[in-house]
């Protein structure tokens, strides 16, 4: 997972379980970033 991913799910999301599964999404899906700053 690129970088920019973790920047953005350790700013928007406090909750450890949370945070796992969007990361667990981002990368089964595919999203880029902006995708993944929408659905947080």
């Amino acid at each position: 997972m690129p970088w920019g991913h973790n920047l953005v799910l350790l700013s928007k999301l406090k909750d450890r379980d949370a945070r796992l599964a969007y990361a667990a999404a981002a990368l089964e899906h595919g999203w880029p970033r902006a995708v993944l700053v929408r659905r947080v």
